[in-house]
């Protein structure tokens, strides 16, 4: 009887031990706040230059202090693969202390983004972080156009990156300019919107500089132009040459037949003083050629 009573005892002492252990676990666990922010020397977005590297770091404090969670950073919904193999080229991860920093190397366009970072406590998401990445436009044209009056201009924006894309003509800014022959439209290859401007009926006075300009969808600042002047030919100017030939043709013409007139004319007076006026009137002449007749 005595054993049964110290075996009881010994049962309720364990299962009052694992209620408090779980008790003071679930308690711990509820009582941990995690608070996760931008460091201050950095911004909620970041501009990098591609192929060049880049560091996101996000600053995690709990109350009361704790070292026990994990980080996990995802781009957009997708977790980056830190530990794989291939991954390891161009993503690692460091920390010191609460700051931990994301590096990505060899940039590419699609290294723009949202980056979180996502604090695993007790397997649960307790809280995370955004930094937004840019990669910093760039933009290219042609640096000289030549086209016919009456024609329509057609100027393509070769575009790197994601920027916000905006033209300047003279002083006008397109979209929403003045000159409602202008137009622009889709790159349906890159699908960067406003990167191929059209200029319908063009005319002299449309000659000048024409301007691709890239600029920051965030900030609104201006990362890139690339200029192009425009030279506009007149629509007659293929005729004039042929006239000009044609008219040579003529005055050579004119020419060679004055000439020939003039050759004929000297050879009808020089053969017309080559008889004397004596020979023409004295009686012995003709006689020769008519003795020579009868023979």
């Amino acid at each position: 009887m005595k054993f049964k009573t110290t075996k009881m005892k010994y049962l309720v002492s364990c299962i009052i031990t694992f209620n408090l252990l779980f008790l003071a676990n679930f308690v711990s666990s509820a009582d941990v706040k995690f608070d996760v922010d931008i460091p201050t020397n950095s911004k909620p977005y970041q501009i990098f230059e591609y192929k060049g590297s880049l560091e996101v770091s996000c600053n995690i404090t709990s109350t009361p202090p704790t070292s026990d969670y994990e980080v996990k950073w995802y781009k957009g919904t997708s977790e980056i693969p830190i530990t794989d193999p291939a991954a390891k080229t161009r993503f690692s991860t460091y920390h010191n202390g609460g700051l931990h920093t994301l590096k990505i190397r060899k940039l590419v366009e699609d290294d723009s983004g949202n980056y979180t970072c996502n604090v695993i406590y007790d397997k649960k998401v307790v809280a995370n972080a955004t930094i937004i990445t840019i990669g910093k436009g760039r933009v290219k044209i042609p640096a000289n156009i030549n086209v016919v009056e009456g024609e329509k201009l057609r100027i393509h924006c070769q575009v790197v990156g994601q920027p916000e894309i905006i033209w300047e003509i003279g002083n006008a800014t397109y979209p929403n300019g003045p000159d409602k022959r202008v137009s622009l439209h889709k790159d349906e290859e890159t699908g960067m919107e406003n990167a191929i401007l059209v200029l319908e009926n063009i005319q002299l006075t449309d000659r000048g500089t024409y301007k691709c300009i890239a600029r920051n969808k965030v900030t609104l600042e201006v990362e890139d132009d690339s200029e192009s002047f425009v030279r506009i030919k007149d629509k007659l100017a293929a005729l004039w040459p042929f006239l000009g030939i044609c008219a040579e043709v003529i005055i050579l013409c004119a020419i060679i037949l004055i000439y020939e007139k003039k050759r004929n004319k000297q050879e009808l007076e020089e053969s017309d003083t080559d008889q004397s006026p004596d020979q023409k009137h004295t009686p012995d002449h003709g006689k020769d050629s008519d003795v020579r007749h009868r023979k």
